[in-house]
């Protein structure tokens, strides 16, 4: 079979693949158009005995790698107290047109207030620094210590966070909220 056969026939796997790692569909797309840019380029380096699957899937995943290195420190999701600031009361007004919007947003400021009061002095404010976006170094600048410091600390607020959220799940019969 020629190569170009072979890698028409290995795109439903290849396809598959790199979507079971890759949760965004344009994303997943662009990885398997890069991984068959690089197959095509590199159809000298394919041996004959070898399995074309295979090698397919490991050049995905190099692809994936790369990929998964280049977005590590994009944001995937909108900060907590997103809702909080004054220059967002726009933004809020807009989302409070979508239905049930509002009460998502008034019950991230419940949970987060309920989770604050479970916290000491010192994780409070890196739990708000870590609400507002802030990386480890910059909580460790603001709060003038190191950043080994801040990743235990933080740790531990997200152990007691998590241990909170157990209780209320279980005390509510797995609904966050109160019951009462």
């Amino acid at each position: 079979m020629s190569y170009d056969a072979q890698l028409k026939n290995s795109q439903p796997q290849l396809k598959a693949f790199v979507k079971s790692k890759v949760f965004n569909e344009a994303d997943a797309s662009d990885i398997v158009q890069n991984v068959n840019e690089v197959a095509l380029n590199k159809e000298d380096a394919f041996e004959e005995g070898r399995s074309f699957e295979a090698w397919i899937i490991g050049i995905a995943k190099y692809q994936i790698l790369n990929y998964f290195k280049k977005h590590k420190k994009a944001p995937t999701h909108i900060s907590i107290n997103f809702y909080d600031s004054a220059e967002n009361e726009a933004s809020e007004s807009f989302l409070c047109d979508i239905p049930f919007s509002c009460l998502v947003t008034e019950e991230r400021r419940l949970l987060r207030r309920k989770i604050m009061a479970r916290l000491t002095k010192k994780q409070k404010k890196i739990f708000s620094f870590i609400c507002d976006g802030l990386t480890v170094k910059e909580i460790a600048v603001q709060l003038e210590t190191t950043p080994s410091n801040i990743v235990t600390a933080r740790f531990r607020l997200i152990q007691r966070a998590k241990k909170f959220l157990k209780e209320l799940e279980i005390l509510n019969n797995h609904d966050y909220r109160s019951n009462r």
